[in-house]
């Protein structure tokens, strides 16, 4: 089975690598009010809500629980 590897650029549990450098597979929705993961869709959704904290978008959970990202 072939492997597929993406490269992204962002931070140890954020999606920014550094203050406004997001990775290229963070969306939003709700007129950009909602951040989200369009690399890893959810269960119901073909994309997966992310959430602040300290006033940094954090990386979804398949996202961190990926070792090759």
């Amino acid at each position: 089975m072939p492997i597929l590897k993406i490269e992204i650029c962002c931070g140890e549990k954020t999606c920014a690598s550094e203050p406004g450098v997001f990775c290229r597979f963070m969306g939003a929705s709700h007129f950009g009010t909602r951040p989200e993961c369009m690399l890893f869709p959810a269960e119901s959704a073909a994309s997966t809500r992310l959430y602040e904290k300290d006033g940094w978008v954090r990386r979804c959970k398949a996202c961190l629980d990926n070792p090759t990202l």
